[in-house]
């Protein structure tokens, strides 16, 4: 409660920076025209304290008083004192605009003259603080240069307090958003227009504060924070030009774990007071708008970070807990992933925003793909309900016309992978449909297969006698440009991977110590791998490549591809060249759908000669991916035993098909449709990418299997069908082994023409695999013994 003792400190304290204002408090204080109420009952209400003048309520922000003293009565005396000071001018000047008008003018009057007495303040502040400052800078062993930077700083925030001073123009976020690094714009309270910026100093937006009274931001607070070099950390929410709410921010820089902490956040409904205007009062949804305007900012501008941390009253822990928050201690709070309404917000602000980042888009993709996974289950109780609701509205807010093309494609993506168990799914996929056209089902002419292919792989080992030598990719070149695949597949850009995507897969030192075989005639890394001058050129292509023709699957440009690199990949280890491959160029494009495209599984296919080591280490103890594998055994290089089925995590998620020596068409494909389509079909991968080896072409030269073009076709037509069972036809095939330039072409051209929807296979051949049995089938009882304890459909 406030009592007498305390306007008097106040009206001391003003007197002290404006002797005449003192004055004049002072007698009216003595006059009983300020006084405090006198019903006990009166005196505190809610979030305000009162005292009275001329009669008047006067409130006080409880919270501010409990906190910082005398400071908010000092305000408001000084804004009753200029009200005074505005009604005499207008008495003055004889002028007569109309009641509201003039109470209008009136009450600027009095915001105006607080501010500018706390300007000049804190004027008067800046030089005691430099002036000690200059002192210590002066003493002997100072530095002149020091001295005068002090100077340039205390000039500098002196003449930028007058120019507020001196600023009458009104809060105009068109002039604001041309001048503010920080814009963000979204909705609250349903559909009305919300902006996130900095704050802006200017004499309209510190009045509009003084007379909002909000919790922790008054005006001397926030010009402590401009004097402090804080202005930078303090953002706004504004709506129809009015300030709805603040909040002041911390950025933390903690090895590995970058964080924000939300030091201060008040909005109008959590700062109840009689003088805010109107039509704000009644504004929902500030706070959830000012925190997704935070993580927007850690996103976007900081370069991303780990959480964002507050500490607030045990009473909001419902409110935070909805957003995403978790507890952390008596009062404290951390948010790494957004829920509900709070990633609802960020959704919206995002498909507004004029530039995003890569992380940003990565990471809200991430979230949006759960959203739409929560859709599938079954709501126990309301919150699940509420939750589920919001989802709901995510999924639309994504797919709605204007929205970011790259939620629409998550949104479309995963509803896809996951319609079975989504009731809503059809109604979704439709309005989706009507944003993206290009993901609805290709016709009977088929989409077109998209195709990696540049003469740049050819670098490699150039000039070098090798058996994976350039004229590999001479052969695929020419298979490409036979006249039965004519206009029927579409060439992908190719581009380099980046560092940060070849570290997906493999340790930094091992890509530095590639690296640095640039330049080089010749640089070997074991008996059978080597690299030249452009190699690690070469390397970065394949995998880019790649993940460009990913990134063309996912958007909807096609179903289906295949990747004609070089060099291999599939025996590339984390931390090792090995087998002719530098980098894993399938397992950096598995990991890139994983981490980037928020692919929940990917499956893959190892159809060649050697067992793909590299590949089967890399993602050991995952289950994220389910990589299984047909190939010679005994062979190069080792590994690859039926007994190999994964660690951890990932025990059942590795399945080996080892194959004696001699085995030709027939048993790779009774393998492909007895065992790994019941496995993928229950697995559900989003995409299915095949390591293709042309090496168990029966002439191969370094292979032993009796493989056909005509096994090739049938190999492929199998696959084909997987995808289209088991990952909504998503396929791509990249290529691995195969030493033979001919087996290269022929078995090249087989495949792309399956891929293509050429009626490249012998019905009859296919339907004899499919009727035969697994019992007639010895080589497979092994494998299916094995894996049937981890898969119900191989029992």
């Amino acid at each position: 409660m406030i009592k007498r003792e305390h306007i008097k400190d106040a009206i001391d304290a003003i007197a002290k920076r404006d002797p005449g204002a003192g004055y004049s408090l002072s007698q009216m204080l003595d006059q009983g025209i300020i006084d405090i109420p006198s019903q006990q009952d009166r005196a505190i209400a809610g979030n305000r304290l009162y005292f009275l003048f001329g009669g008047r309520e006067v409130p006080v922000n409880r919270f501010v008083f409990f906190n910082e003293g005398i400071t908010p009565i000092e305000q408001a005396l000084l804004v009753e004192y200029g009200e005074l000071l505005g009604k005499e001018n207008l008495r003055r000047d004889k002028r007569d605009a109309g009641y509201r008008a003039m109470s209008q003018e009136i009450r600027e009057e009095g915001l105006r003259f607080m501010v500018c007495h706390e300007i000049d303040y804190a004027i008067e502040r800046i030089k005691k603080r430099f002036k000690g400052r200059e002192t210590v800078a002066s003493q002997p062993g100072g530095i002149g240069r020091e001295v005068a930077g002090i100077e340039n700083e205390e000039a500098r925030l002196i003449a930028r307090l007058e120019r507020i001073k001196q600023d009458r123009t009104p809060l105009d976020t068109r002039k604001l958003k041309g001048v503010s690094s920080v814009w963000y714009e979204g909705f609250v309270g349903g559909d009305r227009n919300a902006i996130f910026t900095s704050f802006p100093y200017c004499m309209a937006a510190l009045m509009q504060v003084a007379d909002l009274k909000l919790e922790f931001f008054h005006v001397r607070f926030l010009l402590n924070c401009l004097i402090r070099g804080l202005a930078n950390n303090i953002f706004a929410c504004l709506v129809d030009e009015g300030i709805v709410g603040l909040v002041l921010i911390g950025v933390g820089r903690k090895p590995f774990y970058p964080e924000i902490e939300i030091k201060y956040i008040a909005t109008l409904s959590s700062s109840p007071n009689s003088l805010a205007r109107g039509s704000y009062r009644d504004v929902k949804g500030v706070g959830t708008f000012l925190v997704s305007g935070v993580w927007l900012l850690g996103e976007n501008e900081l370069g991303g970070v780990k959480a964002i941390t507050l500490d607030s009253e045990i009473g909001a822990r419902g409110f935070y807990e909805a957003l995403g928050f978790k507890s952390h201690g008596l009062a404290g709070y951390v948010l790494k992933r957004p829920e509900g309404l709070l990633f609802k917000s960020i959704l919206t602000t995002a498909n507004r925003a004029e530039r995003l980042t890569e992380r940003a888009v990565r990471d809200i993709n991430s979230i949006l793909s759960n959203q739409v996974r929560l859709l599938g289950k079954k709501p126990k109780k309301k919150k699940e309900e509420a939750l589920r609701d919001i989802a709901v509205a995510c999924v639309r807010e994504c797919l709605k016309p204007g929205s970011r093309l790259e939620f629409a494609r998550t949104a479309m993506w995963t509803l896809i992978k996951c319609r079975e168990r989504i009731p809503e799914a059809e109604a979704l996929l439709e309005l989706g449909l009507k944003r993206i056209p290009s993901l609805r089902a290709p016709d009977e002419k088929g989409q077109p297969v998209l195709v990696v292919q540049d003469d740049r792989f050819k670098l490699h080992l150039d000039g070098i006698p090798h058996l994976e030598c350039p004229r590999r990719i001479e052969a695929t070149n020419s298979l490409l440009q036979d006249p039965s695949i004519y206009g029927k597949w579409l060439k992908v850009e190719p581009r380099p991977a980046s560092v940060e995507e070849l570290a997906m897969v493999h340790t930094l030192d091992y890509i530095r110590q590639v690296a640095e075989t640039e330049g080089k005639p010749l640089a070997s890394f074991d008996l059978d791998t080597q690299a030249t001058a452009r190699s690690y050129e070469v390397g970065r292509l394949a995998g880019g490549s790649l993940c460009n023709l990913l990134e063309e699957v996912c958007s909807g440009k096609g179903r289906r591809g295949f990747a004609f690199v070089r060099p291999p990949g599939h025996h590339a280890g984390a931390n090792r060249a090995m087998g002719f491959c530098l980098f894993n160029n399938v397992a950096i494009g598995a990991k890139y759908l994983i981490e980037r495209k928020q692919a929940e599984k990917v499956m893959i296919i190892d159809i060649d000669v050697h067992h793909g080591n590299g590949t089967q280490a890399i993602f050991y103890d995952t289950d994220r991916v389910l990589y299984a594998s047909i190939h010679q055994f005994p062979a190069y290089p080792g590994t690859g035993a039926l007994g190999e089925v994964g660690r951890g995590k990932g025990e059942g998620f590795t399945a080996n098909i080892p194959l004696r020596k001699g085995c030709g068409d027939r048993e790779v494909c009774s393998t492909i449709h007895f065992i790994l389509e019941p496995m993928a079909r229950e697995y559900g991968p989003d995409m299915i990418l095949v390591s293709c080896g042309f090496d168990l072409y029966i002439y191969d030269r370094l292979g032993g299997m009796r493989v056909t073009p005509e096994g090739y076709a049938l190999i492929a037509s199998f696959l084909v069908r997987i995808a289209d069972r088991a990952s909504d036809g998503r396929i791509v095939f990249v290529m691995e082994g195969g030493y033979n330039l001919k087996g290269i072409r022929e078995c090249g051209l087989r495949v792309m023409q399956v891929l293509c929807g050429l009626a490249a296979v012998d019905q009859k051949k296919i339907d004899g695999i499919r009727e035969s049995g697994r019992s007639k089938l010895s080589f497979l009882k092994k494998a299916m013994e094995i894996h049937k304890q981890y898969w119900k459909t191989l029992s």
